[in-house]
């Protein structure tokens, strides 16, 4: 297992064991809020979705961990070529203490370390104020407006190099 500690942030492929822990957070109601699709997710969905994911060669998938093994979230790229789509989750415990921000600064520098990936982008509620400001934090800029899954979504954007992490 590989781990990166970085401003006492720890990444950690994610593995089966983690899947019940993915679930319960992308359950949780202020997550759920935040998503582009609402609704709960099953657990047979979740599952499958989740195997999928973690057995893609086009998806990286990490747990961030505090130094005292704390799980504090997850972070997820979905790349194609040299782009990946980043998104990212904390576990309610940990929200709104600048935790998302140094997982993002962690997750982008391990990234570009270990991937041909030159371009990142995130897709954000523009209601979603604290991961507007975790992402602005972590030098991303926006790029502009879109559809996602016909919701208004923000477009944040960091180039590899851009500036340091």
């Amino acid at each position: 297992m590989v781990k990166l500690e970085t401003n006492e942030i720890i990444l950690r492929s994610a593995s089966y064991e983690d899947c019940g822990l993915l679930w319960v957070w992308t359950n949780d109601p202020g997550t759920r809020a935040m998503s582009f699709i609402s609704k709960d997710i099953a657990w047979e969905e979740h599952v499958q979705w989740f195997q999928t994911k973690i057995e893609s060669s086009d998806c990286i998938l990490w747990i961030a961990e505090s130094t005292k093994q704390e799980a504090l979230g997850q972070i997820r790229f979905d790349i194609c070529g040299a782009e990946a789509t980043m998104s990212i989750s904390i576990d309610r415990k940990f929200r709104n203490k600048g935790y998302g921000s140094r997982i993002i600064r962690s997750a982008l520098q391990k990234l570009f370390i270990n991937s041909n990936v030159q371009v990142v982008y995130a897709y954000i509620k523009p209601e979603n104020k604290a991961s507007i400001h975790a992402f602005l934090n972590a030098s991303f800029q926006i790029a502009g407006t879109m559809k996602v899954h016909d919701q208004l979504a923000i477009q944040m954007t960091f180039l590899s190099g851009q500036q340091s992490i």
